[in-house]
C-alpha cells in the first residue's frame, strides 16, 4: 500500500541487485524507541529521502522503515527466561537496543543510548560488539550485496 522506488544495479554474479526505498511520508511521523541514537545523517535520510531502504526481504542490507523499528527484545523471538539471561550476560540489555537492519541472516545491527554516539552494535547470538562506526558498518553491509 506504500509508495516505494525499486533500485536495480548490475552485478557480475547475479542478473541484478535490488533495494527498496520507501517514500519518506510513509512513516507517518512515527519515531521509534531510541530514535535519537541513530546518527543525525541517517535520521535525515529516513525522514527526507527514504523512510527505509532495504534489500527485497524488507529488513536487510539497509535501514528498515522507522515504523518497523523496535527493540531487539521485541524483534527476536526470545524463549521464556532468555531475555533475563541475555541482560545478565550482555553489556547492553536487549530492551535498550533498537534493531535498524540485519545482514539477512543472524547478525543484527542495533543502536542504543547505552553505547557511544555514532556507533552501532553488531549483535550475533548473545555477543554484542559496539566498536563499529555506524556509517562505516552500514556502508560495508550494503556493499556486501555485490560480493555475495
Amino acid at each position: 500500500e506504500d509508495w516505494a522506488l525499486l533500485y536495480l544495479a548490475d552485478d557480475p554474479l547475479e542478473p541484478h541487485v535490488t533495494w527498496i526505498g520507501w517514500e519518506p511520508d510513509s512513516s507517518g511521523g512515527v519515531r521509534p524507541p531510541f530514535w535519537d541514537a541513530i546518527p543525525a545523517p541517517a535520521r535525515k535520510f529516513l525522514t527526507r529521502v527514504h523512510a527505509g531502504f532495504t534489500g527485497p526481504n524488507w529488513e536487510s542490507h539497509g535501514l528498515i522503515p522507522p515504523r518497523w523499528m523496535k527493540t531487539l527484545a521485541g524483534w527476536v523471538d526470545f524463549k521464556a527466561g532468555a531475555i533475563e539471561q541475555w541482560d545478565h550476560e550482555s553489556s547492553v540489555a536487549a530492551s535498550r537496543m533498537m534493531m535498524v537492519t540485519t545482514n539477512g541472516s543472524s547478525l543484527y545491527y542495533c543502536v542504543s543510548p547505552d553505547i557511544p554516539p555514532g556507533r552501532i552494535a553488531l549483535v550475533y547470538e548473545n555477543d554484542v560488539d559496539d566498536r563499529s562506526d555506524f556509517g562505516e558498518a552500514l556502508d560495508e553491509l550494503m556493499s556486501e550485496r555485490f560480493s555475495s
